[in-house]
């Protein structure tokens, strides 16, 4: 899942969703150090529940979806911080840029499914500055650079 929040117009927050994305990750609660996790979301599943607005966001002044199709992480580091916390560091592409940046993740548990596969997911919330990336429109009243994203993510062990 993934989710973003962001101010409009200085009257409320306006929340979307990728609609369309696949990654993989790789968890070693022994050695988190070894861990990784790659995801690529298609940015043309943009869905803020508005079809004017999502056009608007698909087009040049946002995503430029027809010239950056993906939204793109990869971590390059995992460092243990707490009991089930982690410092994630990658690098983030949006809109053809990309910027290291360091999530705060939760391991948030580990279960199984009714056929026996052994699961565990992961839970983060994190602000990114627009900016930084080329998306500048609408800068500084109308849509304020910061957007908090949502991102969680539940996998099966590979058998």
């Amino acid at each position: 899942t993934a989710i973003f929040k962001v101010k409009h117009m200085g009257a409320s927050y306006t929340y979307g969703r990728f609609n369309d994305l696949a990654g993989t990750f790789r968890f070693d609660a022994a050695k988190p150090e070894a861990s990784s996790v790659e995801v690529t979301i298609q940015a043309e599943s943009i869905d803020t529940h508005n079809e004017m607005r999502d056009r608007h966001l698909r087009g040049p002044d946002f995503f430029d979806t027809k010239e950056n199709p993906t939204l793109h992480f990869k971590s390059s580091a995992w460092t243990k911080t707490g009991d089930h916390t982690y410092d994630v560091t990658g690098e983030l592409t949006l809109r053809g840029k990309s910027k290291t940046i360091t999530v705060p993740v939760e391991h948030v548990g580990d279960g199984k499914d009714p056929r026996g596969n052994e699961l565990t997911g992961f839970h983060t919330t994190f602000t990114i500055d627009r900016s930084e990336f080329g998306i500048n429109y609408g800068l500084p009243d109308a849509v304020p650079s910061k957007v908090e994203i949502i991102f969680a993510v539940e996998g099966a062990k590979k058998k």
